[in-house]
């Protein structure tokens, strides 16, 4: 399908967890317009994402990140079968508010984050982790902090994972 708005609509799936009915954001048709912009390539977008979640909803063998792989897989593999190539294979990381919200600290950001980003490796062989940072808070500045801390450090220290934006940190959220 063209990626068009709201992106990811139909994309429910009551059985892992990732539903929601206010997908109206528009960052993945930004995001894959600037992409292409830049770089002339192609893309395909998968949509598995659900907002106001912590680290502990996509958690290693849980419902929700197996869904992302299922995904993720199920369109390589349609891919594949008809004849297209796949050239840079990524996952998009857009998360954090919630676990600023419950005062998470930097490094079990940092360390959950990063496990989850090498089960997506290990299970689907992606090539890295495209971090669009979180912004801050609108009413407490400080909230996101440990956050924005983590997946920044993150980003600089882990080759895996690569820091694509921190403009979120103009928006309140």
């Amino acid at each position: 399908y063209p990626i068009a708005e709201p992106f990811g609509v139909n994309e429910n799936n009551s059985a892992s967890g990732v539903t929601e009915t206010s997908k109206t954001g528009s960052m993945v048709s930004s995001f894959v317009k600037a992409y292409y912009e830049e770089t002339q390539v192609p893309v395909v977008a998968v949509s598995c994402s659900k907002g106001s979640t912590g680290l502990d909803f996509w958690q290693v063998n849980g419902n929700a990140l197996n869904d992302a792989i299922a995904r993720h897989e199920a369109a390589k593999n349609w891919l594949h079968a008809n004849a297209y190539t796949v050239g840079n294979d990524f996952m998009v990381w857009c998360q954090g508010e919630t676990d600023g919200g419950k005062g998470m600290s930097a490094a079990d950001y940092s360390n959950g984050l990063k496990g989850i980003i090498e089960e997506m490796i290990t299970e689907t062989g992606i090539d890295f982790c495209a971090v669009v940072r979180i912004g801050n808070a609108r009413n407490n500045a400080a909230r996101h902090t440990q956050i924005i801390k983590a997946q920044t450090q993150l980003c600089k220290s882990y080759d895996k994972a690569v820091l694509v934006s921190a403009k979120l940190a103009g928006f309140g959220a």
